[in-house]
C-alpha cells in the first residue's frame, strides 16, 4: 500500500513558518523605532479622567514626566527605585508627574491622593499622541510639550542617568 505524498503539505507548513518569522521580524522592527511623538511635534498637555470621573487638565509646568504603567505589570516594579528618584528630581525641578493606565481599570483608584496623579481614562487628544505598546514607558516632555526623552521598558541606572540629563534640557 502506497502512502499519499505529503510533500505539498510539508511545503505549505514551511512556507507558513517562514511567513510568521518574517512577520515577527517586521513587527519587532516597527516597535523598536516607534516613539510616542516626533520630536518636532508638540505633545498635547496631559489630561484625562481619574477613576472617579473627575477631569484633570494640568496647568503649564516646566516639564512633564509621563509614565504608562499598570498595577498588574511586573516589569513596572523592576525600576521602582530609578523611577522614584526620577519623580523626586522632576518635582524638585518644577515638573508635573503623571501615571497613565494603558487600559481602563489597570490602576487602583485609592492612589488618587498621592503626589503623582494617576489617570485612568485619557483625554482623546492627549491619548492619540501616545503609543502605549508596552508597560512601563517613561516620557519626558518640555514645558511646551516637546518630546525630550523616551524609554520603553524598565529603566536601569543608565536609563536614569539619561532621564536626569534630559530633565536639564526641558527648558524651551
Amino acid at each position: 500500500m502506497r502512502i499519499a505524498p505529503r510533500r505539498p503539505l510539508e511545503v505549505a507548513i514551511v512556507a507558513l513558518i517562514i511567513f510568521n518569522v518574517l512577520e515577527l521580524g517586521v513587527s519587532f522592527r516597527l516597535r523598536s523605532t516607534v516613539q510616542p511623538n516626533r520630536p518636532s511635534e508638540v505633545f498635547p498637555k496631559p489630561s484625562g479622567y481619574l477613576s472617579n470621573g473627575v477631569f484633570v487638565r494640568f496647568p503649564t509646568a516646566g516639564c512633564y514626566v509621563l509614565r504608562v504603567s499598570s498595577d498588574h505589570c511586573g516589569f513596572c516594579r523592576l525600576d521602582e527605585v530609578e523611577y522614584t528618584e526620577l519623580v523626586q528630581r522632576a518635582r524638585n525641578s518644577g515638573c508635573e508627574t503623571v501615571i497613565l493606565a494603558p487600559k481602563r481599570e489597570q490602576l487602583e483608584s485609592n492612589r488618587e491622593t498621592s503626589e503623582v496623579l494617576q489617570i485612568q481614562y485619557i483625554d482623546f487628544s492627549f491619548g492619540r499622541a501616545l503609543v502605549p505598546y508596552a508597560t512601563p514607558e517613561t516620557i519626558i516632555l518640555s514645558g511646551s510639550g516637546r518630546l525630550v526623552w523616551f524609554q520603553e521598558g524598565a529603566m536601569n541606572q543608565d536609563g536614569l542617568t539619561q532621564a536626569l540629563s534630559a530633565l536639564g534640557r526641558t527648558s524651551d
